[in-house]
């Protein structure tokens, strides 16, 4: 895994999305109630799909119909942006939506592996920052960063801020064929490296 997940981590440079799938991740958005975040480091509205864990084992998370259309939008973004970036062997199970989110510093614990953070909409604030690096503007744009690595995100003043966090969760190695085949169906995809390893 390592070394695959060495490939483009830590570039805090964002990368444009497709403007035409960006509008549409957007639009679809706007119909969603998104609930407040669970997360006590994490204010404003969110929630993971996909691939989610407890102590009962891997659990295939989905809302409703609206919050699925938003996932494989937001998946098929996220997979055209890895391919565009020639990283192909890039996988997810699982995909953290923030609305308006601003959240303390803090490291990720349910990862494996590299996670891309892809983040829309118009607003003024909302930097990306990691420690030891400088605060970036990504808008309408995506990055592959290390979740591991302590990082936050500033307020917004003014707009709407979307962010999909696209992850591999650590229970993956546990999924049945099903549970694979449930999440390819949301536009999630099997990394390209052996994840047991």
């Amino acid at each position: 895994i390592t070394r695959n997940c060495d490939e483009g981590v830590g570039k805090l440079k964002g990368e444009p999305l497709n403007e035409v799938m960006t509008q549409r991740v957007l639009d679809a958005c706007q119909l969603v109630n998104w609930p407040e975040s669970v997360r006590h480091y994490v204010l404003g509205k969110s929630m993971c799909v996909g691939l989610t864990g407890s102590d009962r084992g891997p659990r295939i998370f989905r809302q409703d119909e609206e919050v699925d259309r938003v996932t494989r939008l937001a998946n098929q973004a996220i997979q055209d942006w890895t391919v565009k970036q020639g990283l192909d062997w890039f996988g997810w199970t699982s995909l953290q939506i923030n609305v308006d989110t601003v959240s303390e510093w803090h490291y990720d614990h349910k990862n494996v592996g590299p996670s891309c953070i892809a983040i829309l909409g118009e607003y003024v604030g909302g930097e990306f920052e990691m420690r030891d690096y400088k605060p970036e503007r990504l808008r309408d744009q995506a990055v592959v960063f290390d979740g591991y690595q302590w990082h936050r995100s500033h307020p917004t003043w003014d707009g709407v801020r979307y962010s999909f966090v696209a992850f591999l969760h650590e229970m993956s190695v546990e999924l049945s064929e099903s549970q694979w085949a449930s999440l390819r169906e949301l536009g999630f995809r099997k990394p390209a490296f052996d994840i047991a390893a």
